[in-house]
């Protein structure tokens, strides 16, 4: 299915120059009845786009890792990408792979398809990523490694998306409403605790049920998380169908 709450799901296709396949991919997806939107080199609409959640497909030169404008700008377009919690697909020449890699790390949270593209299974991944996911999950983690795992084993489930600042997620929420909060307890700068109390005293946010994540399962740690009053907590250790069937409970 193409569609989401009864209406047709957008993809926008970003590319750095002109070419040709771009143009035979936006003929497959318009076939398929998606809206296609090409943006070429327009990064500065981007975040525009972006607040309507649809696909983005970037769409990457040939040697796109040796030009370090290039490499700036990914970075950027990233990171907006994941502030908003849009989904995104990068399309590129597999010699290019390690190098983007290394030097974006944000890229390895997304899907990778190296060209030339076969495009049976191109278009099946865009299906699965366009595919209805009515719940959407912030996950609040200072540990990247943590955050890129979770949100792994959450992401064919549920939208989902990533913040490793607390001080962030106020002004987050009030661009992008969530449906569960996954906390982290204990962060620099700003703790869990804190975020909690904060989200409390926001009349908008003060119901947006949050589970706390904590790596320590003392008894008189976990009294603290209790004695808070969140909906709930979770252990890091957790194995990820423990942690799946948990949050279904909850949404």
């Amino acid at each position: 299915m193409s569609e989401q709450n009864g209406s047709k799901r957008n993809v926008v296709i970003v590319m750095y120059q002109y070419s040709v396949i771009v143009k035979t991919i936006e003929r497959k997806l318009q076939e398929l009845r998606y809206e296609v939107e090409i943006l070429a080199g327009e990064f500065d609409k981007i975040a525009e786009k972006a607040m309507l959640k649809p696909l983005f497909l970037v769409y990457l030169p040939k040697n796109f890792a040796s030009d370090i404008r290039n490499i700036s700008s990914l970075n950027l377009i990233l990171d907006i990408i994941s502030k908003k919690g849009a989904e995104m697909i990068l399309l590129g020449e597999g010699s290019d792979y390690a190098d983007v890699m290394m030097q974006v790390p944000l890229a390895s949270d997304y899907e990778w398809i190296s060209r030339p593209l076969k495009m049976d299974e191109f278009t099946l991944s865009v299906m699965k990523h366009t595919r209805n996911k009515s719940k959407r999950i912030l996950i609040v983690d200072d540990d990247p490694v943590y955050a890129k795992m979770l949100r792994a084993c959450l992401k064919d489930e549920y939208s989902t998306f990533v913040l490793t600042d607390g001080s962030q997620v106020i002004k987050a929420l009030r661009q992008t409403p969530v449906d569960l909060i996954l906390l982290d307890y204990e962060m620099p700068v700003m703790d869990g605790p804190q975020v909690f109390q904060m989200l409390k005293g926001e009349e908008v946010l003060k119901n947006i049920p949050v589970v706390f994540l904590t790596g320590v399962s003392g008894k008189e740690q976990v009294a603290r998380v209790v004695a808070l009053k969140p909906r709930g907590y979770i252990l890091k250790s957790n194995k990820k169908e423990k942690l799946l069937e948990y949050i279904k409970s909850i949404l």
